[in-house]
């Protein structure tokens, strides 16, 4: 346990607990003339049960935080966060809209989820489409943390994530205004966050190798070390989220902000950071972001940055945030029965057009598109039903109305069946070597933004970056020795430094059409 303060009678304003894998985090926040203030924070290990309910109970007995409202952040893969483009409805209704849209994303049953959503930046290349981020968890792991807190004697004001809950507190960094990156380390994941000027602009967690995190404790040369490839593939991890945040939805970090709770001493990871990314990096000091009790230990404030952010939840000027606990008390606004038909009849579409996609990626395996079609004949049936439920809800005009343009989409997805099963269709063998061979090139310190194939896959362009120039000759020696590629000629080439990135070279390779004109 770490961090702990006996309570000095301060009245706090909110207490957040952040469930982790390993055990909780508590931060309590209070308001000392008008200005946030962290009274105190804790992490203790405790495993998930009743020696967890146990664990927090006690340490809200000992502060005396019994009966303050409280914030509840749900432990990093207990959840799921998509970014989709919003459905088009009201935004009362996009939650119950949202859920139809991810069901085939989530890997737990969709009528079992919680979900809410927040804005998101839209995509470069699409800037008038509204986009959202979909939060959803299933319904027990929501009534778990909220049973939890009631134990503990808790007021549960909202079940947040991590990743708005540490906006919260990247908000309040002076180099926010300007994009700012956070990287918080813990165990064998890690989650990147980039924000400007109080929001998100994209967040993801990936794995990691702890013990090459731990082991930069006792070394002064990450890059001489045994660790060296995880920490090799730490940074490539880091890199490409950079880029495409930037390069795909137009938001850019200047600093860079580590949480490393597992590191007594984070200055060799932050050095090493430094030293590859074109980015100012800096350790998480939580005493230069907002107030805090005198003496308060600066390694249990890093170990409780999520749960800090959670408590300074009401002080955030971010309309970015989900609650799941108000999600679910309020029953989700059904969609209109014209939406609803509409949204079938959409996945059926959408069901239709992943058949073609799939006959083309997978090389002609007509067997492979028999789940699809048996899927695709369940919608009909749902779509069947959602007509008759209509009757109760338009009159016979607008019944008919529905009904024909629906016939019209199901008529769409026949002609597509048609058209991906007619024997006259070039390029029978599909993409599927072609896109395997672009997998199996794993090359450290290179990486693709971007492919296209063109008339039936004879013609290929592709856009990357390289840490080193020599890296990219290297790149289409490995290209050439895959089969689908041998004997192919790329006729442009082009290699440029980025000069906002000194530490990285970008190139584009192309070819034409087998016997196009030059």
């Amino acid at each position: 346990m770490l961090g702990l303060r006996p309570a000095r009678g301060v009245s706090p304003d909110l207490v957040a607990v952040a469930l982790e894998p390993e055990g909780f985090a508590l931060a309590h926040v209070s308001s000392v003339d008008g200005r946030a203030r962290l009274e105190r924070c804790v992490f203790t290990q405790a495993p998930a049960g009743p020696a967890r309910a146990q664990a927090l109970r006690r340490v809200v007995q000992e502060q005396g935080l019994g009966g303050m409202r409280a914030i509840l952040l749900l432990s990093p893969g207990s959840y799921a966060v998509h970014v989709i483009d919003a459905p088009p409805v009201l935004d009362e209704e996009l939650s119950g809209a949202a859920r139809w849209a991810i069901q085939e994303l989530i890997d737990f049953e969709v009528e079992q989820a919680v979900v809410d959503w927040f804005e998101s930046p839209a995509h470069r290349r699409a800037p008038d489409v509204r986009r959202i981020s979909v939060v959803a968890a299933p319904e027990p792991a929501v009534h778990e943390a909220l049973d939890l807190a009631a134990a503990a004697g808790l007021e549960t004001e909202a079940v947040e994530i991590p990743e708005l809950a540490l906006r919260n507190l990247m908000a309040r960094h002076p180099a926010d205004g300007q994009g700012l990156a956070t990287f918080q380390l813990r165990g064998d994941s890690a989650l990147i966050a980039l924000g400007e000027a109080g929001r998100l602009g994209m967040s993801r967690w990936f794995p990691v190798v702890p013990d090459a995190l731990t082991a930069l404790q006792a070394k002064d040369d990450p890059e001489g070390s045994d660790d060296a490839d995880a920490l090799d593939d730490l940074l490539l991890q880091l890199q490409r989220s950079l880029d495409y945040a930037e390069h795909e939805l137009d938001v850019r970090a200047r600093t860079a902000l580590v949480i490393a709770p597992g590191l007594l001493d984070p200055g060799a990871l932050v050095a090493y950071l430094d030293g590859h990314l074109d980015l100012e990096v800096e350790a998480l000091d939580v005493g230069r972001l907002l107030d805090t009790e005198p003496g308060l230990d600066p390694i249990a404030a890093v170990r409780c940055a999520s749960a800090i952010g959670g408590a300074l939840r009401e002080t955030a000027d971010s309309v970015q945030q989900v609650d799941l606990a108000a999600t679910l008390r309020r029953p989700e606004v059904p969609l209109p029965p014209r939406r609803m038909l509409q949204s079938a009849a959409g996945v059926a579409v959408l069901l239709a057009l992943a058949s073609v996609l799939l006959h083309l990626a997978g090389g002609g395996a007509t067997e492979r598109m028999v789940p699809l079609e048996q899927a695709l004949e369940q919608r009909r049936h749902e779509v069947a039903g959602l007509e008759q439920r209509l009757t109760e809800h338009l009159d016979g005009s607008g019944l008919e109305l529905e009904s024909t343009r629906l016939e019209k989409e199901l008529e769409a997805k026949n002609e597509l069946l048609g058209w991906i099963t007619d024997p006259r269709l070039s390029n029978r063998a599909g993409f599927s070597p072609h896109l395997h061979g672009l997998a199996r090139q794993d090359l450290d310190g290179v990486w693709l933004h971007s492919f296209r194939f063109d008339a039936g896959g004879s013609a290929l362009s592709m856009a990357g970056s390289a840490l080193q120039p020599d890296l990219v000759p290297r790149l289409l020696q490995r290209l050439a020795e895959e089969p689908v590629y041998q004997g192919r000629q790329f006729d442009s080439f082009a290699i440029r430094r980025d000069e906002s990135a000194p530490g990285r070279i970008e190139f584009e390779i192309g070819n034409r059409a087998h016997g196009a004109a030059p």
